[in-house]
């Protein structure tokens, strides 16, 4: 019998709408600010120059490197004239998969996955005298059905190019893709035939001088019911002091360089301050990164929520065409809570769009307009994704505080050496990584049990840079005395006397142990913030720094490639519920530590947990397992992840509404929950797809929640009836069924491995491993 979380999966959904051949774009032409704001039709040829070409090797390196990658970043690929050009190139075709139908077998041959070693080769270069058999299979005939190119490209200066462009669309029944960067796994920067709205060529940034105010006499000094007073007077309920205006082309490298460099590095300001945003600095700071939730690994989440919680005024188009802006005006302070709970979001409209910026009056919303629902708009736009409710043209983020240095916290393995005989001794190996994943997991979501405060532990965060293996480096970044407190915790855990007595019981030699109190080690490098780690920082690995920026990481590359694995799994990031660690913490230590030393998957955790419980306004689309989850995890053997979904739901009434699981900010167009009717089995990839859709729970639910997706559907019929804004993995759009030998390990560049059984007699390797560079990713 199947429960009732079939009817969205079953649910009548649309695909993007596509521009005909007689569609008048001159008329579109002949209303845009200027010539070069409108480009296209879609050049296959500069396609390829400027967007694949770059990752094609001259040579192949006689040692690929830790990563294997051809050195392309999106910084380099952002602003090229085509405006094509994506973080994944394979997402230039349908679900960001290589198109494989018969007849096309001449795309490059390079391994992303080497069968014989176990190991990723390189999913970022094409390997030397691929890329002409590569263009051929994309211009022939065969492939064009599969393409996923838009039919032209606006790259608006103004407000009115974007309201233009949204009635273009909307008289003409084309769907509207939007692209800051093009940071999306699932490629829904971009879709067949649509008019692509590119944000970052031109569009303000307001990252300059000015674009950040200090709100302690806002009530005086700024006009009652603007953007400003409006978001200031929700972060003084806060208990925030500033604001950062971002705009809708802006970047993290703008917003991050606006607060610690411009700002902060002035000596005549007295005050300073910090942003929570992305680890990657070209991920956009008003696209799909807030719009998904926002993952701030990097910029102390922990301590004060995600992306959305940030957010204190929004100023976008919505599908009619109409520009609003829009925040909270009236909120409840919730005993227990950081943020105070949303009851009211007021909202204005702009009818002088095709005025200067300084002319714009907005006013109260009349005609159709006046039926805008702004609660639902705030609701929909923070956690339900992005490109689906319009294009935010600008927003305010909250400020914070100045936290203190950045301490980039590292274990030293390196202290190991000379104990390498002590790697096939399983006893005192498992019992090492045990005593370390209990410390982790105690000193992040336990903290009383390591004699750390709150504040101190909220203060270590990880986007996906620490590894729960003790032999692999890792790292976190803490800010204040947060990174000092975790050596001092681990050295007191591990030399308390219920650790030495289980690792003398397994026999770790005593001089092994005396060693292990030095695992941390204050760090060799610190810096006054995120932002100035990676602008300034000399240590900074070239591959990674692009003159001078904010660190661009995921680089580009040829798949969407998520903790070691082509991101066609459904298991990039498992959610593991707060609750779990807390009823269940020695069984989950346990199984993670089997699953660290014998299944092989991802060691890195992104540690999640902290303050985002307590600082959700209440109204906002995250799922209730993110926002109440204590870390996600990369989990990519299906046993495996069955045994973690016994722990998370084995009491659950499978009748009830599924909370979500998966992370719409790192995930796949193929994302698929466990199964419906059993929520501790995972959803099988050897199913073909089109069973996986019929057993498996929807990749919608799975995503936001079923309660949250039913009510972001409902809207989503009320602010887009006509379906202009439709994006893969996006409300409303339809997730294609795939022929099986899509899922054949031996088949195209978009095929991932076959799972192997546990061998949990095998030794492991804990001497090798690979440590990810941060990545906070969707665009």
């Amino acid at each position: 019998m199947l429960s009732s979380h079939a009817i969205s999966a079953q649910a009548t959904v649309k695909l993007p709408l596509e521009a005909s051949d007689d569609t008048p774009w001159q008329d579109l032409a002949d209303v845009v600010s200027s010539p070069d704001v409108l480009t296209g039709p879609t050049d296959l040829n500069q396609w390829y120059e400027q967007c694949v070409d770059p990752f094609e090797l001259e040579e192949i390196p006689p040692e690929w490197n830790d990563f294997g990658y051809a050195v392309v970043s999106n910084y380099d690929l952002l602003n090229v004239t085509s405006g094509l050009c994506l973080d994944f190139v394979s997402c230039a075709f349908q679900n960001c998969i290589w198109p494989t139908p018969e007849g096309i077998d001449s795309f490059p041959d390079f391994p992303i996955w080497d069968f014989d070693t176990n190991q990723i080769r390189s999913p970022h270069a094409l390997l030397p005298g691929t890329g002409d058999d590569f263009l051929a299979a994309v211009l022939s005939e065969e492939a064009e059905p599969f393409h996923n190119f838009p039919a032209r490209v606006v790259n608006p200066r103004v407000v009115a190019d974007i309201v233009h462009a949204v009635n273009f669309a909307r008289t003409n029944e084309i769907g509207i893709t939007v692209k800051v960067n093009g940071h999306s796994y699932f490629g829904s920067s971009s879709a067949r035939k649509t008019l692509l709205v590119k944000m970052s060529t031109y569009y303000p940034k307001y990252d300059d001088l000015g674009s950040l105010m200090e709100c302690l006499d806002y009530e005086t000094e700024l006009e009652e019911d603007s953007a400003n007073y409006m978001a200031c007077a929700l972060a003084s309920a806060r208990g925030k002091n500033a604001i950062l205006r971002v705009g809708g082309g802006s970047f993290f490298d703008h917003a991050y360089r606006a607060v610690s460099v411009t700002w902060n590095q002035n000596p005549e300001n007295a005050n300073k301050y910090h942003l929570v945003g992305g680890g990657a600095g070209s991920v956009s700071a008003a696209g799909g990164w807030m719009a998904s939730g926002g993952l701030s690994g990097t910029t102390g989440m922990r301590m004060y929520g995600i992306g959305i919680d940030q957010v204190l005024h929004l100023e976008m188009v919505l599908p009619s065409g109409t520009h609003v802006r829009f925040g909270p005006s009236e909120w409840d302070e919730a005993p227990g809570m950081i943020t105070p709970q949303t009851t009211q979001v007021t909202g204005f409209c702009n009818y002088q769009w095709e005025m200067p910026e300084e002319d714009w009056e907005w006013t109260e919303c009349t005609g159709d307009d006046a039926d805008i629902d702004f609660d639902e708009l705030w609701f929909a736009v923070r956690g339900g994704g992005g490109g689906t409710w319009g294009i935010v043209t600008s927003l305010h983020y909250q400020l914070h505080d100045y936290p203190g240095e950045l301490y980039l916290m590292s274990n030293q393995p390196g202290i190991f050496a000379g104990y390498e005989e002590l790697a096939a001794d399983i006893n005192a190996v498992y019992t090492l990584t045990l005593l370390y994943v209990r410390f982790a997991l105690g000193f992040l979501y336990q903290p009383s049990s390591m004699n750390v405060t709150e504040a101190e532990s909220r203060g270590c965060n990880s986007a996906k840079t620490f590894g729960l293996n003790p032999f692999v480096p890792t790292t976190l970044f803490c800010y204040g005395s947060s990174g000092p407190k975790l050596i001092e915790a681990w050295a007191e855990y591990i030399s308390g006397d219920e650790q030495l007595a289980a690792l003398t019981a397994a026999g770790a030699p005593d001089d092994f142990i005396a060693i292990l109190p030095t695992l941390f080690q204050l760090p060799e490098l610190t810096a006054p913030s995120y932002a100035d780690f990676g602008i300034f920082s000399s240590s900074f690995d070239p591959l990674w720094n692009h003159q001078g920026r904010i660190p661009d990481n995921p680089k580009a590359s040829l798949v969407p490639f998520i903790d070691g694995f082509p991101s066609l799994a459904d298991s990039t990031n498992t959610h593991f519920p707060l609750r779990v660690v807390e009823e269940q913490f020695d069984a989950l230590t346990e199984l993670i530590t089997i699953d660290t030393l014998y299944a092989g998957d991802g060691q890195l955790i992104y540690a999640t947990g902290g303050a985002i419980p307590y600082a959700d306004d209440g109204l906002n689309a995250l799922s209730p397992t993110r926002r109440f989850a204590a870390f996600q995890k990369a989990v990519n053997n299906e046993t495996t992840r069955s045994r973690y979904y016994e722990l998370f739901y084995s009491d659950a009434d499978m009748s009830a509404p599924f909370p979500g699981q998966a992370c719409h900010n790192h995930a796949h167009v193929y994302e698929m929950g466990p199964l419906k009717d059993d929520w501790t089995r995972a959803c099988s990839l050897d199913w073909p797809q089109a069973t996986r859709e019929e057993l498996c729970i929807a990749q919608g639910e799975n995503f936001w929640g079923t309660e949250n997706l039913a009510r972001l559907e409902t809207f989503k019929d009320v602010i887009d009836p006509d379906g202009i804004f439709l994006c893969a993995a996006g409300i409303g759009y339809s997730n294609p069924a795939v022929e099986d030998e899509t899922f054949d390990s031996e088949g195209s560049l978009g095929s991932f491995p076959k799972e192997e059984s546990e061998d949990e007699e095998a030794v492991p390797d804990v001497a090798v491993a690979r440590q990810e560079s941060p990545g906070d990713g969707e665009d």
